[in-house]
């Protein structure tokens, strides 16, 4: 029964993971959903080349035209026309999916005290915290290919276009939202910080 028990558990973790969607910005870098209308910066893109499948740029996507897609790379900010991209790849912010993953786990391991009942709450738990959980790890995720970037206007530190009068060289990148780390001392008997 345990053997069986821990495949079960081993499968839905397996289940749960194969349709979730990865980050594609650096770690702390994505701001959290409640985080976006204040964060004043772009989404992170990452922009396939049409030279080849294997030829891409990253970054923060600072402005979109009709003709020139500017990304804010690691070293220096990036311009890329139109005919240039095959595809651009965002992500809005930091769909923290783990508490559903996690809840789920919990729910279908707690349908263990149903008894003949786990054979449909089981599923039920297993069926439904997949596709919540899959679903909240792909929200943030926008994919497009061809067409207009009027629709990436939206994701950009500068939705109306590059100004004119900003100097490109002097456009700094966001810095990272490392989490504080508490000492021992700071924290009370309970765990929280003081």
């Amino acid at each position: 029964m345990r053997s069986r028990l821990a495949l079960s558990g081993s499968v839905l973790a397996l289940l749960m993971l194969a349709g979730c969607a990865a980050s594609i910005a650096p770690t702390h870098w994505l701001p959290s959903a409640l985080e976006v209308p204040q964060d004043g910066y772009g989404s992170w893109a990452s922009v396939t080349l049409s030279i080849g499948p294997d030829e891409f740029s990253e970054g923060e996507l600072i402005a979109s035209t009709p003709d020139t897609l500017y990304i804010l790379g690691y070293e220096r900010l990036e311009a890329y026309g139109h005919n240039e991209v095959a595809k651009v790849h965002l992500q809005s912010y930091d769909a923290n999916y783990t508490g559903l993953a996690f809840w789920t786990g919990i729910g279908s391991l707690s349908t263990i005290s149903h008894g003949f009942i786990l054979a449909i709450s089981a599923p039920v738990w297993i069926i439904t915290g997949t596709i919540a959980t899959s679903s909240q790890s792909k929200a943030p995720h926008k994919t497009m290919m061809g067409g207009s970037w009027k629709q990436l206007q939206g994701y950009c530190r500068f939705p109306g276009g590059m100004p004119p009068s900003i100097d490109r060289t002097e456009i700094k990148p966001k810095p990272l939202k490392i989490p504080e780390l508490k000492s021992p001392a700071q924290v009370d008997a309970s765990g929280n910080g003081t």
